[in-house]
């Protein structure tokens, strides 16, 4: 598959997990997912990352800890980019301690991005507006990495 194919599969998979209720630790597509799962899940049924098993974890990890695990395990798959963003990037918010919440992106312009988020308790996608609570402004709070599967030109 070309890379445009690839990022339109990514988009198709993460926009089927629509509405699967947030649930911690769970991986299953319409029955329950986090956001580490769901970027994870997306990536694997499309064939561009292999199987990972993230082992238990605790669901608050990210407030407690400076284990900055989510990055490690994406920059596993992904490169960090500083280009604009493309469909089928992936984007980490910093949230708590370090960088503990992660979307995928769905359009370029506006900004649009597909996450299983717990306030609205379920997969669902939306644009990023800068007033959005996981852009706000915090004590501590760093701004939001990007990632991408494919070279940047």
């Amino acid at each position: 598959m070309s890379e445009a194919e690839q990022r339109a599969a990514v988009v198709a998979e993460a926009r089927s997990w629509m509405l699967t209720p947030v649930l911690h630790g769970a991986a299953l597509k319409g029955v329950g997912v986090d956001c580490g799962q769901f970027i994870l899940g997306v990536f694997r049924n499309c064939g561009l990352v292999p199987p990972i098993d993230l082992g238990s974890y605790p669901p608050d990890w990210f407030v407690h800890r400076d284990d900055d695990r989510y990055q490690r395990l994406v920059s596993e798959f992904a490169s960090e980019t500083r280009g604009s963003l493309e469909p089928g990037d992936v984007i980490l918010f910093h949230i708590g301690r370090n960088y503990g919440h992660g979307a995928i992106v769905t359009k370029a312009a506006p900004l649009t991005i597909i996450h299983a988020f717990p306030p609205t308790r379920v997969v669902m996608e939306g644009p990023l507006r800068p007033n959005s609570e996981l852009l706000a402004p915090k004590p501590g709070r760093k701004p939001p990495l990007y990632f991408t599967l494919w070279p940047k030109g």
